[in-house]
């Protein structure tokens, strides 16, 4: 197939139709990097649909907050192409525990006992745009499941920073450098956010919709890694989850529109291989 033909092919999908001749012009630096850092190159479309994800992150000026980026809905994990941190490859990789499920496009899931994904980064002391008081956790799950555990987290014995998509009870809770927002979810699907915009100020959010607030005063940053699909509880992992995960990072404070941004951008990607469930 001629890579015009491949450009018009994949000018019909949802926000990416407006590529052009993107691969002939080359990626932007901050795709290229990831790019080159795997081991097995995605195909021309897709490599084009993720450096237009990029694009968008870096325009929005969400990707200049971000510390770790993890997009686990990745082509293959063949080499670890899908544990790569797109914002430094190379730096806070993260790491499979005993071998969670993956499905290309799609990512990782865990059987809710022992399989875990530990990012490699400890907030406390690798952080640089998380900080105490601004600060972001999210994460993206592909499956509805109600039942108990944390999605990502940690507590170090003195500070915590987690999120429950969905606790068994209809409820999510989100906790970032200390405070607790409960709220009803009736829906555990897709971008959920929780930040730290200020010393009092925590949010959650689910799709770009603020789903509740709380006025608890700052703590430090854990001092302890974070791990997603478990809780990184003392260097032990528990409450484990058996959702599916298409991404997650860490970053500093994300205000709406940054929220907005992030959500939508990242379902255009998802969407672009028939794989977004907002």
């Amino acid at each position: 197939m001629s890579l015009l033909k491949k450009v018009s092919l994949f000018g019909k999908v949802g926000l990416f139709g407006k590529i052009g001749l993107l691969k002939s012009e080359g990626f932007i630096s901050e795709y290229q990097a990831v790019y080159d850092s795997w081991t097995t190159k995605p195909n021309d479309l897709i490599a084009a649909a993720q450096n237009t994800m990029v694009k968008g992150f870096v325009s929005s000026g969400v990707w200049a907050k971000k510390d770790v980026l993890y997009v686990f809905a990745a082509h293959t994990n063949n080499n670890g192409e899908a544990l790569t941190n797109w914002k430094n490859p190379g730096t806070h990789n993260a790491v499979l525990v005993n071998a969670p499920a993956f499905v290309p496009f799609e990512g990782f899931t865990g059987n809710g006992t022992t399989q875990y994904i530990d990012s490699n980064y400890n907030p406390d002391s690798q952080g640089v745009n998380f900080i105490q008081n601004s600060a972001s956790l999210f994460l993206y799950t592909r499956t509805f499941v109600d039942a108990s555990g944390f999605d990502i987290g940690a507590f170090d014995g003195v500070n915590f920073s987690q999120i429950a998509i969905l606790n068994g009870g209809g409820q999510a809770t989100g906790s970032i450098n200390g405070g607790t927002i409960v709220a009803a979810n009736g829906i555990g699907l897709g971008l959920f956010v929780t930040n730290r915009s200020a010393n009092n100020a925590v949010q959650l959010y689910q799709n770009k919709l603020l789903l509740g607030v709380d006025t608890d005063i700052s703590a430090n940053p854990v001092n302890i890694n974070l791990f997603m699909m478990a809780r990184n509880n003392i260097s032990a992992a528990d409450n484990f989850t058996i959702r599916q995960y298409a991404m997650g990072g860490m970053s500093s404070s994300l205000n709406q529109q940054n929220v907005n941004d992030l959500t939508d951008i990242f379902e255009a990607y998802m969407d672009s291989n028939g794989k977004g469930v907002i």
